[in-house]
């Protein structure tokens, strides 16, 4: 790899994590601040408030945000994989130079994901 695949490697993995880790920590923000001005507003002081409503809010939307996660991850996984494997670049390219090898994202008739598997010969 040279040194510009690393930077690009590097970036698009940073990139990844941000994107992954967004709607959680901009739950937890805006919750953060409803309950910080509720209490600035009813002059409570309770400093263990903030928790459990961030708590339950961060839960509500990791499982609403846990197929974007995974499939973030995934396509990010399968574009290193790729990459490492020295048959395509870091963009978001299904297909190796091979067309009878199929990466991430195409589907075969049935609907399941070659990811990556050998699929005889046939394009999909």
């Amino acid at each position: 790899m040279t040194g510009p695949e690393v930077i690009e490697a590097a970036r698009d993995a940073i990139l990844t994590v941000v994107l992954i880790s967004a709607p959680l920590l901009i739950a937890g923000t805006v919750v953060g601040i409803a309950v910080s001005l509720f209490q600035a507003l009813t002059q409570i002081q309770e400093m263990t408030l903030i928790y459990v409503p961030k708590i339950i809010a961060t839960f509500v939307i990791f499982l609403f945000a846990l197929p974007f996660m995974a499939d973030a991850s995934q396509r990010q996984f399968m574009r290193m994989v790729a990459h490492i494997a020295g048959v395509g670049k870091m963009d978001a390219g299904l297909r190796c130079p091979a067309t009878d090898i199929v990466f991430c994202g195409s589907t075969d008739v049935g609907g399941a994901r070659n990811a990556g598997r050998h699929n005889g010969g046939k394009g999909s």
